[in-house]
């Protein structure tokens, strides 16, 4: 499709109108404590256990789901040169 900005507000708009958030209220509870509690030397293997540990309570449409939108936004971030999205654009 020739307009990219249609398709991004199509799936904004969907994932807005979707019954239940990808990430579920009690699961954002939950992530949003962790990453308060998170010290800042952490290791990052330590932070990927904890974040890995909380995704998995997700059903599983909505973890399949956001595992691939995040997929794309990092190959969307990865192209940033050419299409001018860094990861504080997307």
């Amino acid at each position: 499709y020739p307009d990219i900005n249609v398709i991004a507000g199509i799936l904004k708009d969907y994932l807005r109108e979707l019954p239940e958030p990808l990430i579920t209220e009690s699961l954002s509870k939950l992530l949003i404590n962790a990453a308060k509690e998170q010290v800042q030397d952490q290791d990052l293997a330590s932070q990927k256990r904890v974040l890995s540990k909380l995704l998995v309570q997700l059903p599983q449409n909505n973890r399949e789901t956001l595992v691939y939108l995040l997929n794309h936004f990092l190959r969307v971030i990865a192209e940033k040169e050419t299409n001018k999205m860094d990861a504080h654009a997307v």
